[in-house]
């Protein structure tokens, strides 16, 4: 499981501890990943994810908020299959993967 670390991460370092968390999994383990997901049309989103992607440039240069479709690009690159997102009535979704 990994939880609200990602967006504070540039790409190349969420990259990273992507694959270091494939590696550490066998293969058909499962991989959670909680973390805030954008609507993918803004006009329907919670205004909340907008200030919170202010937030992660100010706070953490490297970080930001990523689409469901950056989360897949992410993953396939650390060698995980597909995913999963499953929003939650929170400010978080749970993307599910597995290795």
């Amino acid at each position: 499981v990994i939880s609200d670390v990602l967006g504070s991460c540039s790409d190349e370092a969420a990259l990273q501890l992507l694959r270091n968390c494939r590696t550490a999994i066998r293969t058909g383990g499962r991989l959670l990943v909680i973390d805030r997901v954008p609507h993918a049309q803004p006009e329907n989103g919670n205004p909340i994810d907008y200030l919170t992607d202010l937030h992660f440039m100010l706070v953490f240069p490297d970080g930001r908020l990523r689409s469901a479709s950056d989360y897949e690009q992410l993953l396939f690159a650390a060698g995980f299959g597909a995913f999963r997102l499953s929003p939650t009535s929170s400010s978080v979704s749970i993307m599910e993967t597995r290795s």
